[in-house]
């Protein structure tokens, strides 16, 4: 069994920063301090009890933060604090540390970010526990707190975990009632929400099922994801004392917002209850496993093995750039001189040479597809890749494969990658998370899970790890790990606002196994064309461990004819992690979808239904085609979806 992974809690007196760190504990993750950021409160005034309190800041919760002290004695673990001397100076939804809010401070004039002060904190723990790994938080929904976290993580060079994240709260709420965390509730800010509701535990029963009618009658979230309400955890099962108060009272700031201030508190004992473990969501959804069931009974899954032919390149072939309306699509990027890494900083001088030509710069750069001779040669390469787009945030999401080989002569490493056109403006959509979690595998390395613009999607290459663990799901063999790495893929789409079944443009899918072609062709099939929406309402919504399924994303009619998107199926030599399969997609959001079909439907009024997304406006035509190079046998492939292409690899002529 592996060592525990030495970890900070931040914590923040509320219940899902208590409730990750039990999941932490319960995947192998070993809590070793707390921190927490305080109001700026002088330390010969901690007794005062100011309007203070309460800093309603966009990153941290301060209100009842006169309690935080006790925890350190009822856990018997360490806890820091600093006081929140900064302000949300940046306000972006995702987070880049800039000069002027350095934690160096070298403009002394300029305000300085409170993101900054967790910063500094978790870096005066680190020297004190050098062995730190990681930081846990308790960030469901909120990508303004993750980023921040992440950010804070990545510069520290230390794992964030973010167990909560996207869970489905009303779930979240009674695991927590079954663990016993009392979670009071010590501010209200929210429709339906008064004074009266201070005091009360956010995990029990009644509690929960008035929250839910609150939510059904003006919306909102039922764990305060919103700011609807905060909580202070006052104990939980396996905890021998607890928080007790003595002494309170309720400030009503008017506009519905009331909270509770603590004037007397201690800590007491507790009456001891066996720890309860937390629930743990399962590798695979409900809908899931019956593709998984489908892969392992279907006799016909496995096909007979495609023939290939192979030609050993035996001279280079030069970059194509092409430019449509929407897109720069640049291919082939090489270098033939020195080692790997030259070759890697040369052909990002070129990249941006020909980008500086339409006026975009790496920053517009959605996708990238990223061949490697060998994954021997990964560690080098990305580490200089990682250089180029360590400037900004949300770099594109990208596709690594290796083809051995296949590479040209004396060529180590090739680079496709798409851009959008400046002239688009800022449409650019991203998801970035860093952070380990039960949702989808986090994306630590200098790329995105997705990137969107102008509708349009682009995921980053998805294989079969367990996202707890970031290793490749093994207990089901490659029919799980295939069946994995499409729910990883349909989670991230969905996040970004792509229908599970009819947001998809289409794809590649790379095998490393022939044999394993038909397994990947099965749980295609299974998951887009035999599963239909009477399949998906048989779920309860209560059901889903995560909060986004396909009946909160709005969709088109489709009529029975709706056909699965194509999938291209490519076998390389390697792929990432030792992993045997990866899908790497495109999918249009929702809104785009719709506008589509609709303009669809409008131009041919003698059909009744939109028969398919493939026949939509935006996926007029499907055909994989190819640039060949003059002078070498070798072929350029992509897929084109419309205005789109995905571009997917080169491969010998014939083969």
């Amino acid at each position: 069994m592996a060592a525990p992974i030495p970890t900070v809690a931040l914590i923040s007196g509320g219940k899902d920063s208590f409730f990750s760190l039990l999941h932490s504990n319960a995947n192998g993750f070993q809590i070793i301090a707390l921190a927490n950021l305080h109001p700026p409160v002088p330390s010969s005034q901690t007794s005062d009890h100011g309007d203070s309190d309460d800093l309603n800041s966009f990153m941290y919760q301060t209100v009842g933060h006169t309690v935080l002290p006790h925890y350190s004695s009822i856990l018997n673990i360490p806890l820091y604090r600093t006081a929140i001397t900064g302000s949300s100076v940046n306000q972006d939804l995702s987070y880049h540390p800039s000069a002027t809010n350095s934690v160096n401070g070298s403009k002394k004039d300029e305000e300085e970010d409170e993101i900054e002060n967790l910063y500094a904190l978790l870096h005066s723990i680190k020297l004190k526990h050098p062995e730190l790994r990681a930081v846990c938080s308790g960030a469901i929904l909120s990508s303004y707190q993750r980023t921040r976290v992440e950010s804070v993580c990545q510069r520290l060079g230390l794992i964030s975990i973010a167990w909560l994240w996207q869970r489905k709260q009303e779930r979240v709420l009674r695991e927590m009632e079954v663990v016993g965390l009392d979670a009071r509730i010590i501010k209200v800010a929210s429709l339906g929400l008064d004074e009266r509701w201070l005091g009360r535990s956010v995990a029990d029963y009644k509690t929960r099922m008035a929250l839910e009618g609150i939510k059904k009658r003006y919306g909102g979230n039922v764990a305060g994801e919103g700011g609807e309400f905060e909580t202070l955890v006052i104990g939980c099962k396996g905890w021998k004392k607890k928080v007790g108060v003595s002494k309170s009272e309720t400030v009503n700031e008017g506009g519905g917002v009331a909270w509770t201030r603590f004037l007397e508190t201690m800590v007491v004992d507790a009456e001891y209850e066996e720890m309860t473990v937390p629930e743990k969501p399962p590798p695979l959804d409900t809908e899931f496993e019956e593709v998984l069931k489908y892969v392992e009974i279907e006799p016909s899954i496995r096909d007979k093995a495609p023939s290939s032919i192979h030609h050993t390149p035996t001279e280079p072939f030069r970059t194509t750039v092409h430019i449509s309306p929407c897109n720069i699509y640049i291919t082939n990027l090489h270098s033939i001189t020195g080692d790997i890494v030259q070759q890697v900083g040369s052909i990002f001088s070129q990249l941006q040479e020909h980008l500086s030509k339409s006026s975009s710069t790496l920053r517009h750069i959605t996708s990238t597809l990223l061949l490697l001779r060998s994954m021997d040669d990964f560690q080098a390469i990305n580490k200089v890749y990682s250089s180029y787009f360590s400037e900004f945030p949300n770099p594109p999401s990208r596709v690594c494969v290796a083809i051995e080989d296949s590479m040209p002569k004396n060529i180590g490493v090739l680079l496709s990658v798409i851009a959008d056109m400046p002239r688009l403006g800022d449409t650019r959509q991203a998801l970035h998370v860093q952070s380990r979690s039960y949702w989808a595998p986090a994306n630590v390395g200098p790329y995105s899970q997705a990137i969107a613009v102008g509708g349009v999607v682009s995921v980053a290459g998805m294989i079969g790890l367990v996202p707890e663990s970031m290793k490749v799901w093994e207990n089901e063999g490659v029919r799980g790990e295939t069946v994995l790495a499409l729910q990883n893929m349909v989670r991230v789409g969905r996040e970004m606002n792509i229908h599970g079944k009819c947001g998809w443009l289409g794809g590649v899918g790379f095998v490393v196994e022939d044999a394993d072609v038909g397994v990947m062709k099965g749980a295609w099939k299974k998951w887009f064309e035999e599963s239909n929406e009477e399949d998906e309402l048989d779920h309860e919504v209560d059901e889903s461990y995560f909060e986004k399924s396909d009946q909160d994303i709005k969709s088109p009619a489709l009529s029975e004819a709706a056909t699965s998107p194509p999938l291209v199926i490519v076998q390389v030599p390697q792929l990432p992690l030792g992993s045997h399969v990866e899908f790497a997609c495109q999918g249009v959001d929702s809104a785009f979808l719709s506008r589509a079909t609709a303009v669809a439907a409008d131009q041919d009024d003698d059909e009744e239904d939109i028969t398919a997304p493939a026949q939509s406006p935006s996926t007029l035509h499907i055909e994989t085609s190819s640039s060949e190079p003059q002078g070498n046998s070798l072929q350029y492939h992509s897929v084109s979806f419309g205005l789109q292409q995905l571009i997917w690899g080169v491969s010998d002529e014939g083969g």
